[in-house]
């Protein structure tokens, strides 16, 4: 009864009126820290998925991007790939707020360093597919890296 008067106040009710009150938590909560403790930012990006590559229409070749592949052909192609006359900016990638929430939060120094803004390296109407979503070029790599490969054990006994 306590707990339930202490969560409707002024005679109304919150969206979650136990949020942060149950007893169990607050008796096993510090036990569980002990034996184990979870990245809570690489399971909320496992449970969203890896953002789909999208192919660019154009890339800016100024910028140090490599020509798009496609358009070369055969051993062409092959010795363009092998120079490695550029990035690679022929693949890009819309990412969710959710998803660039956990990314940041996941690695800032990584988010910082390692995620490229498609601004200035793929076609503007390349932008707009991404509709309100952040572009990134290298962003499966850093899911790759960050969150595939990543922790999700971060601390406790099992931590190894």
């Amino acid at each position: 009864k306590p707990l339930a008067d202490e969560a409707i106040s002024n005679g109304e009710r919150s969206d979650d009126p136990l949020k942060g009150k149950s007893p169990t938590k607050l008796l096993t909560k510090p036990l569980a820290q002990v034996v184990i403790s979870n990245n809570k930012y690489v399971i909320s990006a496992l449970a969203l998925g890896a953002p789909a590559p999208l192919g660019a229409t154009w890339v800016n070749t100024s910028a140090g991007c490599a020509p798009l592949a496609r358009r070369l052909h055969g051993e062409v192609a092959q010795r363009a790939r092998r120079l490695d006359v550029g990035r690679d900016c022929s693949t890009y990638f819309c990412v969710a707020d959710e998803l660039d929430h956990d990314f940041k939060k996941i690695s800032k120094r990584g988010y910082a360093e390692e995620l490229t803004a498609c601004d200035g390296f793929v076609a503007a109407q390349d932008l707009e597919r991404c509709g309100g979503d952040q572009c990134f070029i290298d962003a499966g790599a850093f899911y790759t890296t960050y969150v595939d490969e990543g922790r999700i054990i971060t601390g406790g006994l099992v931590h190894g």
